[in-house]
């Protein structure tokens, strides 16, 4: 009869299970608890810096890393957009200003004239 091995998960299951074991059998020292990082780095270990298609060096930020960041981005270019539509607006508004004034001006230099030749 052909001797079984065990597969390598039931494997790193039972490391993990003895791991698991051996952390719940330690009288606990501290009065804080484990967070659920710190019992999955001391049964599992710590992470590898290795990123499958990219390979060891520091991990890519996270999408929700490169989210925040483009949102704030937008905050600020929107932001300064309504800043520089608030300028134009003023001067667009100077400008109205001067027009009626050259207008009024003009209007009444053709009074004069009209009231000259006549």
């Amino acid at each position: 009869m052909a001797q079984r091995f065990p597969s390598p998960s039931s494997l790193a299951m039972e490391t993990i299970k003895d791991k698991l074991e051996e952390i719940a059998s330690q009288s606990c020292d501290s009065l804080v608890a484990l967070t659920s990082e710190e019992v999955l780095t001391l049964v599992v270990g710590q992470r590898s810096d290795h990123v499958t298609g990219r390979g060891y060096g520091p991990r890519p930020p996270s999408k929700l890393a490169v989210t925040t960041a483009t949102i704030s981005g937008l905050e600020a270019q929107v932001t300064d957009k309504h800043e520089r539509i608030s300028q134009m607006e003023e001067l667009i508004l100077k400008q109205r200003e001067e027009v009626a004034q050259i207008q009024e001006k003009l209007f009444k230099q053709k009074k004069e004239v009209t009231a000259d030749v006549v």
